[in-house]
């Protein structure tokens, strides 16, 4: 398992899953640091579909989760790997 954490490892020694590897932000096409992915609830119309998804870097992802959830993130992946 830590080999493939520290295959994770970006820049700033930040880590980044191995579904991020060769993907680019959908908005600027720098690389990706996260999978959004939109919520199905019950009462949509069309409940059987896959949820739409989109690589983004973290510059995006602090702006669609605001910078609180881009240090929740990383403190919860920082705890998992054993390194905060």
């Amino acid at each position: 398992m830590a080999d493939r954490q520290m295959a994770g490892r970006g820049a700033g020694d930040r880590f980044r899953s191995a579904c991020c590897a060769g993907e680019l932000c959908s908005i600027c096409r720098n690389p990706a640091y996260a999978k959004v992915e939109e919520t199905i609830f019950d009462d949509d119309p069309i409940g059987i579909r896959h949820p739409l998804t989109a690589y983004v870097c973290r510059e995006h992802f602090r702006q669609i989760m605001g910078g609180r959830g881009v240090d929740l993130l990383e403190a919860a992946r920082r705890q998992t790997s054993g390194s905060g």
